[in-house]
């Protein structure tokens, strides 16, 4: 029957390679096709003066958008053809709406069969339902490359790359597929530093900045296999100009269409500062720049800071510049003269740019505080005096600190094993008893109530010795995680206050329970968590020793008696 239906068959031979699309790379080519359909005409000796070739390299992952393919269809359906020789399936289509009209065409009795390499579909419920699953599989598999790709750029984003080729300056690392970098690239990124170190002079226009990145710096792109190696393009130096990932930082759209911003990663040079790129911007005339949600990670003291009100804060930066010929002062991100001589931004000639970032309170109906405004950087110097005219920042204390602790680590570790070692011997007894005690039921040596009663009384012995243990490990060690993070890093507070990022800022904070109470320009630091716990000790300590004093005192060896029985005080806290 199948073959009296291939012989009455008017067939076409259909070949598609989806040059558009990355994800059709492995597909067989369009001449690899119709060589492998060609064997399938003599298999079973169809004409090939008689058949008629038709192929084109379209995605058909989408229903209707292939001009060769509904030419195809309105072949079928003017009754020029009845069959379809093709590859697999999946070459005919990769959509459900294609499919769809394909097995419409067999229920009218239109296309009789679909020839493949791997089975011949025929107008029939089983060969029609297996067809279509086929190509539901097909799409299924674009659909999960598609989510894989996705899932693939939004990781490489949160590693700091991008998901594309590297910008100029730096370069991609070929290396295992799925842990590929970006590196810089030591050719080109010092020139591009310079060009944009140049631009940032105010001196120079696009076209004399092309012409400098031409003819001076002879910036070139990376050489490939068939493109490159050429100096950059107008449109390029341009796009370097707006370009942010310079500046530390980039956006990639998510899922749902919203822009995400990323910070790049620390392995990149970082060339420029984010206020020296959105001076670009405005030397560029770019009137926009992200939505303050993009500047979150930008406020440290936000989440500690308060008024003596207990209204929050809220932090917001300034970008502006002091106009060379009238010394006028003025935000410049939205403006293209200087408000007060009319003089272009773009035109200023060695102008100073400032940028701040300012703290005020929230501005409430309820008449809270409206007009107190504080920067960062005064914030960071009281909160730096605050540690600076503290007992927990003297260099030699926190040196012997936490040289205590990790001796005590040392020597709580092998206390622990030996005690583990005791409760474990405890916990074997029991469970010899419980066995006894289980002996003595299969002998009838004891009724059910008092074998009950023992054996309950057994387990809940069991568990109260192993639950004591656990809660004696877990106990010391966050205490001990507590105070070794605490001291570790007061040896780096001013560099952290400083020039440390928003979590490493955010972190030190945090170990400290600091939250700050700001009253117009006066900032109070309030300790709530370890430091009030260790100045309680310290009180302690006095009282015991009054010649305890950690900032004064520079032998904190065990030799020196004041410290002889302070340290077990101290250390237990």
């Amino acid at each position: 029957m199948q073959q009296d239906i291939i012989k009455s068959t008017k067939f076409i031979i259909y070949s598609r390679k989806s040059s558009e699309d990355s994800s059709d790379k492995q597909a067989l080519s369009i001449q690899s096709q119709i060589n492998e359909n060609n064997r399938l005409i003599k298999r079973y000796n169809i004409p090939q003066s008689s058949v008629e070739y038709m192929q084109e390299s379209k995605s058909a992952k989408k229903s209707g958008t292939r001009p060769i393919f509904n030419s195809l269809v309105q072949k079928i359906e003017s009754g020029k053809i009845d069959g379809i020789i093709v590859w697999h399936p999946d070459r005919l289509s990769r959509n459900a709406g294609d499919v769809g009209r394909l097995i419409d065409l067999m229920d009218d009795g239109k296309l009789k069969c679909i020839v493949t390499h791997q089975q011949t579909y025929l107008n029939r419920p089983s060969d029609k339902a297996f067809f279509g699953m086929i190509c539901t599989q097909a799409k299924m598999e674009n659909d999960n490359k598609s989510e894989n790709v996705k899932r693939g750029y939004k990781r490489k984003c949160e590693l700091g790359y991008l998901p594309t080729s590297a910008k100029v300056g730096y370069k991609n690392d070929f290396g295992e597929k799925g842990y590929c970098k970006m590196l810089d690239d030591p050719e080109r990124l010092p020139l591009v530093q310079k060009a944009l170190k140049m631009f940032l002079t105010g001196n120079y226009s696009i076209n004399s900045m092309y012409e400098v990145c031409r003819d001076q710096l002879k910036i070139v792109t990376v050489q490939k296999r068939r493109l490159g190696g050429r100096p950059l393009s107008r449109s390029a130096v341009h796009n370097m100009l707006r370009d942010s990932f310079y500046a530390g930082f980039f956006y990639h759209k998510d899922e749902f269409g919203e822009s995400i911003r990323y910070e790049t990663n620390k392995s990149l040079t970082r060339i420029i500062t984010e206020a020296e790129h959105y001076k670009i911007q405005a030397l560029l005339g770019n009137r926009g720049k992200p939505k303050p949600k993009t500047y979150v990670k930008q406020f440290p003291y936000k989440r500690f800071s308060k008024t003596p009100d207990n209204i929050p804060f809220t932090a917001e930066p300034k970008f502006q510049v002091i106009c060379p010929t009238c010394k006028y002062k003025f935000a410049y991100q939205n403006k293209t003269h200087c408000p007060k001589c009319n003089l272009k931004v773009l035109e200023m000639i060695n102008a100073k740019y400032l940028d701040y970032v300012y703290y005020h309170p929230i501005k409430r109906d309820t008449g809270g505080p409206k007009n107190v405004c504080i920067t960062e950087k005064e914030i960071t110097e009281q909160v730096l005096k605050h540690f600076d005219s503290s007992w927990i920042a003297h260099p030699v204390f926190t040196e012997w600190i936490v040289e205590k602790l990790k001796e005590s680590e040392s020597e709580e570790k092998q206390l622990q094993t030996t005690i583990k070692d005791t409760v474990n011997n405890q916990v074997e007894d029991l469970k010899l008893k419980l066995d006894k005690l289980t002996d003595m039921k299969l002998r009838d040596m004891i009724d059910d109530d008092e074998f009950l009663a023992k054996k309950d009384a057994l387990k809940a012995q069991i568990k109260s010795v192993e639950q004591s243990n656990e809660y004696g490990e877990k106990t010391q060690s966050e205490a001990k995680i507590d105070l070794y993070r605490a001291f570790s890093v007061t040896q780096d507070i001013e560099s952290i206050l400083k020039k440390g990022d928003y979590d490493e800022v955010v972190e030190l904070l945090s170990i400290f329970g600091s939250n700050l109470k700001i009253n117009g320009k006066v900032v109070n630091v309030y300790n709530d968590i370890l430091i009030q716990k260790i100045e309680k000790a310290f009180s302690e300590i006095k009282q015991k020793n009054a010649l305890f004093e950690p900032k004064n005192l520079q032998d904190l060896s065990d030799s020196n008696p004041v410290f002889v029985d302070v340290r077990p005080d101290l250390l237990l806290r």
